[in-house]
């Protein structure tokens, strides 16, 4: 190997390692800035008018104190009664009702000490015969679809690479869908890297589809 070629290798070498160190930093400032600015951006007109020009952060203060102010009227009997009201409103309307409740069930799925959005990291014969998908159960069975054959079905939720918000629900027969010996968690990273990232080892037996699985 001659010495420029060296040279270059250890120049490339030099390269890709401060953009290890960059690249992720740079990804994260640039989402943490897009949150702040995106939610400073819902109230930040409301100040700009009261205070005669628009301070930078001041919109995002005063919907935390909204957010906040509203917790606590709702924690009383008569804020609880108004909510009750108003959500009952809310729910009646036309079209704007459907999601209305359908965002209200998400936010309870999500923010819920009672249960898990997702309860196991699975593996499931997804698009096609003989290719498979890493997904997440998200209800042991369901009973209302039987297609016929008896079979109650499990929902999975299969996210998108890269980009893990959107993705493909599916309802499929228990006996199709395999549990992974692995986490939600690193399920979710080879997932988001696109199958870079593959937990060395596997540290726990899994369990059935339809049993206790792995939690977050």
């Amino acid at each position: 190997m001659t010495l420029k070629r060296r040279n270059f290798r250890s120049l490339r070498s030099y390269f890709v390692t401060g953009l290890l160190v960059w690249l992720p930093l740079l990804v994260t400032i640039y989402v943490v800035l897009f949150g702040f600015n995106l939610l400073d951006d819902l109230l930040g007109d409301v100040v700009a008018y009261f205070a005669g020009r628009h301070i930078k952060g001041a919109g995002l203060i005063l919907l935390v104190l909204v957010t906040f102010t509203t917790g606590i009227l709702t924690a009383n009997l008569i804020g609880r009664h108004m909510w009750e009201r108003f959500d009952r409103m809310m729910s009646l309307l036309p079209l704007a009702g459907n999601v209305y409740v359908t965002m209200k069930q998400l936010m309870n799925a999500f923010t819920s000490p009672e249960r898990d959005l997702f309860r196991q990291a699975v593996m499931v014969e997804y698009p096609r015969e003989g290719a498979y998908s890493v997904g997440f159960l998200t209800n042991r069975k369901i009973d209302v679809i039987r297609n016929g054959d008896n079979v109650g079905k499990i929902s999975v939720f299969i996210p998108t690479a890269l980009n893990p918000t959107s993705g493909f629900f599916i309802m499929a027969p228990k006996d199709k869908v395999r549990p992974l010996a692995i986490s939600i968690p690193e399920a979710f990273k080879m997932v988001v890297s696109g199958g870079v990232l593959v937990p060395l080892a596997e540290r726990s037996e899994p369990s059935e589809p339809g049993g206790a699985g792995n939690k977050k």
